[in-house]
């Protein structure tokens, strides 16, 4: 297998993974980078007595798998791993991704678990908390003789945090917000979120997840009610039909993909420890942890656990078993090496000793396999590479506790009932991976492909990229050209559709838009039959989705078996980012690709356009204005023509620059506002119609093809480019009209007429989050928004 990096994983590393000294100067190659992490992990093997040469071969044997990138560790232990510990700042190296920390029921409690988070927070790692043991809003504070404020009022403190508090320097924090479907305040946490459709509004910061009990699950099956129970009292205090509550849960996942469900008494249920204490996740749901539980991931490149024979490829059962037993290894050895920033993580973690180990490259995998992903076949055959993985990583915990011992809560587990000794309560899981693997060059997770090609932004320009496993496809069948390149970003990425290609390549590589929605959940589901913890995984749903389907997603997910389940429907935070390009790469000159150059929304024009005239008595004689629109509605260039005194050369200049503004994307009431002001004492003086200049009549033409219904916003005038059809609350569950598409040159555009603050707020509005980094929309996989351009992912 390659081991080359991409160019975008180059980049990745540079922005975010490769030490820089006081000056921002990178000092770290990618081989020192693996190097420093596999020494740092290796050494710490002497506190259970190892030799210097048995460190040296671990350490080897750790590099290998790092630098071939047949395993990488969570991003907290590629930033930490091998750096010193910092004795005046302790948790400085933290290397765990995913923590839990309890709110108990009192100010002292409440802002307690706010600082340890800001601390975990600025080492790096990301936070769940079960907001559920406070007391609901309006009940009595004795200490006070006050009433409280509720859960989610806490919550807007917690998400103010991560705003000012940066993780490490080099990510900003992700969380995860809990409330228990039996708390009286569910109503109100359940739209939290509601208006944050830009994904930068209230609690912008957090994920947020309902916790399903059995008994709502129930109640919900039968359509009567179930309980609402006061935390602090125990009291019963209401009560909900929970056909409505889950009507309501899903009808905001419809709109803003929050809140997802967690399946809490399923994971109680099934979790080692077996305590029930179990109340939260981790920011992206896979690790569900007790309070104070951390967790140390890593993935397993499955691309690389195949090897090529005459017949095609097959799985490497021999190398696929020696990276599990590795895996394991190092993932408990950071446990020991970890720099815990507050002491109940670490006595929590030592005592536990839960990992997460999983994979990313599934849909590469199964590519090369030529299995469909939305097939029985794929979905038997994750069964089988997840019982491997179960059955093998079980057996080197196994091992290491012959080694090094059984964790010391093994008395307390269901290991010790099965007669089974392990040195971690918990031992797989299915992370997310957004710039994991785009340093391993494959696909996230177990997640279907997001587009197959599409065009990469980078200060240089412009170019075409296409994903690595199509890519060898295609070259070793002798297929690959830049027309068919060209023809599957012109597909919104897609290839299923396009005929001409043999079939069985087709077939193999559908995107996640392409796979219907029941197959992610039955995907989901096979690999949770043999995954200890949970599994990071969206369920992408066509934006034409009713609230009725995402109520269907649920109760599947919930009879497969699946322990927790998040919906994405297209388009509802943001808009696609894949867009046509308006010229080759070639075809640009190099003053182009040093600068964003602003593109145009209407880049063609048709041969036929729909339009009307209007006639003006300028006072001088006669003024004719055309507005001519597009199939949608919208006036996309201004035509003038007149007779009398009135300068033809000057009038044809402005409706030239009329045009080319519509045409750009410059907000229509801005051009209008513009054109209504110049004022033509000459000319225009004796105007019988009250008109001011040309400029004036192009304006008044601009406004009646408005109000005509030309323009299919047809409620005022609004940016040319904000042309989506307003979704009402009352027409949710209905079918619905997907909004265009927007791209990064043409936000850039907007910008630099506008300005930031005011394109933001149209941004806002439209539902677009764009990437911190690199400006472009983000979009969700895996429960994360994460951007398909430069890698970025806000959950890290």
């Amino acid at each position: 297998m390659e081991l080359e990096w991409s160019e975008t994983a180059l980049r990745v590393l540079e922005q975010r993974y490769l030490l820089r000294d006081e000056n921002g100067n990178i000092v770290e190659t990618p081989e020192q980078l693996m190097h420093r992490v596999a020494h740092g992990l290796a050494q710490i093997e002497t506190v259970w007595g190892a030799t210097s040469e048995q460190i040296s071969s671990v350490e080897q044997d750790f590099f290998d798998i790092l630098w071939k990138r047949d395993f990488l560790p969570n991003t907290p232990t590629l930033f930490h791993a091998g750096l010193p510990k910092d004795p005046k700042y302790r948790g400085r190296r933290f290397m765990s991704a995913c923590i839990v920390l309890p709110i108990e029921d009192s100010i002292d409690g409440i802002f307690k678990t706010l600082w340890d988070a800001a601390k975990i927070m600025q080492a790096g790692g990301g936070v769940g908390y079960a907001f559920s043991r406070l007391r609901p809003k309006g009940s009595l504070v004795k200490s006070s003789g006050g009433k409280s404020s509720g859960p989610v009022s806490f919550m807007h403190i917690y998400d103010v945090m991560v705003d000012v508090v940066a993780q490490g320097g080099k990510r900003r924090g992700a969380q995860m917000g809990v409330l228990n479907v039996h708390h009286p305040d569910i109503l109100e946490f359940i739209d939290a979120k509601k208006e944050n459709t830009s994904g930068q509004g209230p609690l912008h910061n957090f994920n947020i997840s309902v916790a399903v009990t059995e008994e709502f699950v129930q109640a919900y099956k039968e359509d009567t009610t179930f309980k609402l129970v006061a935390p602090h009292t125990g009291e019963v205090v209401g009560e909900l039909n929970a056909r409505e509550v889950m009507h309501k849960i899903a009808e905001n996942a419809w709109r803003t993909g929050d809140p997802g469900i967690i399946f809490i008494d399923r994971i109680n249920q099934l979790d080692y420890l077996d305590d029930g204490r179990i109340e939260a996740t981790n920011p992206c749901g896979e690790q569900p942890l007790p309070p104070y539980g951390s967790c140390n991931l890593g993935s397993i490149n499955l691309k690389h656990m195949l090897k090529k024979t005459d017949s095609g490829y097959q799985w490497d059962w021999e190398k696929f078993q020696r990276t599990i037993r590795l895996a394991v290894r190092f993932l408990d050895n950071v446990i020991e090496a970890n720099d815990y920033p507050i002491p109940e993580l670490e006595d929590y973690a030592k005592k536990a000793r839960r990992i997460g180990l999983g994979v990313m490259g599934w849909a590469d995998a199964l590519s090369l396999l030529g299995i469909p992903y939305d097939s029985e076949e794929a979905l038997e055959e994750a069964r089988k590479v997840g019982a491997f993985l179960k059955e093998k990583s079980h057996l080197a915990s196994q091992e290491l506790a012959q080694e090094r011992g059984v964790f010391e809560f093994y008395d307390q587990s269901k290991w010790k009932e099965l007669g089974i000794p392990m040195r971690n309560a918990a031992v797989t899981t299915i992370a997310p991976t957004g710039t994991l693997s785009i340093l391993a060059n494959v696909n996230s997770g177990i997640e279907p492909y997001f587009a197959l090609a599409f065009e990469r932004k980078i200060t240089a320009g412009t170019f075409h990229e296409v994903q690595p496993t199509l890519l060898d496809v295609l070259k070793e069948r002798e297929l690959y050209s830049e027309e068919l390149v060209q023809r599957i970003i012109e597909n919104e990425g897609k290839l299923r559709d396009l005929e001409d290609l043999p079939e069985d390549i087709r077939n193999a590589f559908p995107t996640a838009m392409e796979v219907a929605p029941e197959w992610h959940v039955r995907m989901q589901a096979a690999w949770q039959e043999n995954i200890d913890s949970s599994i990071s995984k969206t369920v992408n749903l066509p934006y034409q989705s009713t609230v009725e389907d995402i109520e269907n997603i649920y109760l599947l997910a919930y009879e497969l078996g699946t322990k927790s389940i998040t919906v994405y429907r297209d388009k509802s935070l943001e808009l696609q980012v894949l867009n046509v390009p308006s010229t080759s790469p070639k075809e640009r000159s190099s003053e182009e690709t040093q600068e964003p150059r602003p593109k145009r929304i209407f880049p063609k024009r048709p041969e036929v356009l729909t339009g009307f005239t209007k006639k003006f008595r300028t006072g001088t004689g006669t003024l004719y204005v055309t507005v001519n629109v597009d199939e949608n509605g919208r006036p996309i260039e201004v035509f003038t023509n007149a007779s009398g005194s009135v300068a033809p050369a000057e009038i044809e200049a402005v409706a030239r620059l009329v045009s080319i503004a519509l045409q750009y994307g410059i907000p229509l009431d801005e051009i209008v506002d513009q054109l209504v002001q110049p004022v033509d004492p000459v000319s225009y003086k004796l105007s019988p119609e009250g008109l001011r200049s040309t400029a004036h009549g192009i304006a008044l033409a601009l406004k009646e093809a408005v109000s005509k219904g030309l323009n299919i916003l047809g409620n005022g005038l609004k940016s040319a480019t904000s042309f989506s059809l307003t979704l009402e609350e009352t027409n949710a569950s209905k079918k619905t009209t997907a909004p265009p598409k927007l791209d990064k040159e043409q936000i850039d555009t907007m910008k630099a007429v506008y300005g930031d603050e005011r394109v933001q707020e149209l941004l806002n509005s439209m539902g677009v989050t764009l990437c911190p980094v690199c400006g472009t929309p983000m979009v969700s996989a895996e429960g994360c928004l994460m951007c398909p351009n430069c890698g970025y992912s806000k959950c890290g």
